[in-house]
């Protein structure tokens, strides 16, 4: 039920009354509004890492201080954040205004603006313990941020102070956890009436800084590889950390020492792109050693992207170099030594839109018409690839497998191959990809198809499900009878599928 007043001591005196309803009001947000923020988590204070609840404000404080100053050219401190808190059990809930009286957010800039910043808050906070915890779903780890963003849509509700949830008790409260009054009601309400607007100035968002990639979900396989390499065991998740525990006596990278009573653990940075290695050793307290990172950190990936060299309007001989080191690949063969580079390309079944990458082989590069001529700024001649790739290849200076191979495989499921053997398979396309829309599998064509080709048995429907379960789980182990798609690569085991049949 909606209903309105004419200001915000009569909505105060509301909140205040006996009238029924007037205990589970929320602000309707539709025009200029201060900056807020909704904070929640499923974590306990304790488990994300926080001795008490003064610690979580004065650190959450610290951050909002920074990034105003950065994000937004504005200068505040923490007396000017106004806190509330709704927790209740199984669920940590805060709500901030921030107060600026020289400032405020038009009601256009809520999806745009306001919600731009508000995402690189949230990046922030996935950076840093305490402001993200970690999930552990169908043995996926996942982050999740404590400050949502979805609370800066157009027409917004916000809960008032000493209002409840009709379904909860649990009311928001000032931290002091005395009784609030009507001038603090007053003070926390959100929207700036035209009346306050005359005396402000919009906030200006000035920041070009590119959102991080979206984090996806990290398999625990990988957590289990990565915590061996330190003499270590993956345990659970707890808050923003990857417990782990130590396999007998283990050496220690960060304080080069053996260890057999203080356990280790992993952090997740990069918006869960970085896995970072820990210590609760007192020695190796604050200091982190990057693990695994599934970041990308070169400039050069694919063949094509000589294309960025040609683009630049100074180019050195040793950019040449590294686009050559970065690219390409070399199987040194007794008998029929290649190169091997990837381009990338999109997928026509998916109407362009989703890319994935191409290997192809090669006894040659850049030779004849392919050869490119560059100037460069540490040489009065001209630079050729074809020279360059020459002088690399008399050292050795470009990457050497002594053969290769094309083993498929998943994140959850990834051979271990001799440094000298080169994996060309590239990576499923579709592995990464999140699907809004969750799929019942069961009415689906493809389901339905299956079970024709049963004959409409239970059993032979099971065993069917199972190989196919298994073929995706482990597509590098060939089985007796492995059933694959007709257009797989030969010699996964196609043929047998009709002798099953």
């Amino acid at each position: 039920m909606y209903s309105s007043v004419s200001n915000k001591d009569e909505y105060a005196r509301f909140l205040l009354s006996d009238v029924e309803g007037a205990n589970t009001c929320c602000e309707l947000l539709w025009k200029a509004s201060s900056t807020y923020l909704d904070l929640d988590s499923s974590q306990t204070l304790e488990k994300l890492g926080f001795t008490c609840e003064t610690e979580f404000v004065t650190q959450f404080n610290e951050m909002l201080v920074w990034a105003f100053g950065k994000y937004l050219d504005t200068v505040i401190t923490p007396s000017n954040m106004l806190w509330s808190c709704s927790t209740r059990e199984k669920k940590t809930s805060y709500h901030i205004k921030v107060v600026c009286l020289d400032k405020f957010w038009p009601a256009e800039t809520r999806k745009s603006d306001k919600k731009n910043f508000m995402k690189l808050l949230e990046s922030e906070c996935m950076n840093r313990t305490g402001f993200h915890w970690l999930v552990s779903e169908n043995n996926e780890i996942r982050m999740y941020s404590v400050l949502d963003t979805s609370v800066y849509s157009r027409n917004r509700t916000m809960r008032s102070l000493t209002q409840k949830k009709p379904e909860h008790d649990q009311c928001f409260e000032l931290l002091s956890k005395h009784g609030a009054t009507h001038s603090d009601i007053v003070a926390h309400l959100l929207t700036v009436t035209p009346a306050e607007r005359q005396n402000r100035t919009a906030f200006i968002y000035k920041s070009t800084q590119k959102f991080p990639t979206r984090t996806q979900g990290i398999h625990e396989n990988i957590f289990k590889r990565l915590a061996n390499n330190y003499g270590a065991e993956f345990v659970k998740v707890e808050g923003s950390l990857v417990i782990l525990k130590n396999r007998g006596c283990r050496h220690c990278p960060i304080g080069k020492e053996e260890n057999t009573s203080d356990n280790c653990f992993f952090l997740l940075r990069d918006h869960g792109q970085s896995v970072y290695f820990g210590c609760h050793n007192s020695d190796c307290s604050s200091k982190l050693l990057l693990a695994h990172s599934f970041l990308s950190t070169k400039e050069y990936q694919h063949y094509e992207d000589y294309k960025k060299l040609l683009l630049k309007p100074e180019v050195s001989t040793k950019d040449i170099r590294s686009y050559l080191c970065s690219v390409i690949s070399y199987v040194d063969k007794v008998t029929e030594p290649y190169f091997v580079t990837t381009s990338k390309v999109p997928l026509e079944l998916y109407d362009h839109r989703l890319y994935t990458n191409q290997v192809s082989c090669s006894k040659q590069l850049f030779r004849g018409y392919q050869d490119i001529q560059l100037a460069v700024t540490d040489s009065e001649n001209p630079a050729t690839f074809s020279g360059i790739l020459g002088d690399l290849m008399k050292q050795r200076g470009i990457k050497t497998y002594s053969q290769a191979c094309w083993m498929p495989f998943t994140q959850a499921d990834v051979p271990v191959l001799p440094e000298t053997t080169l994996n060309m398979f590239q990576g499923f396309a579709l592995e990464n990809i999140e699907v809004a829309e969750k799929i019942n599998f069961r009415e689906t064509s493809m389901f339905d198809l299956i079970v024709r080709l049963t004959g409409h048995r239970q059993d032979s429907l099971d065993y069917f499900l199972s190989f196919i379960s298994e073929k995706l789980c482990r597509p590098r182990v060939k089985h007796p009878i492995a059933l694959c798609f007709l257009g797989s690569r030969e010699g996964n085991g196609k043929g047998t599928l009709g002798t099953w049949l």
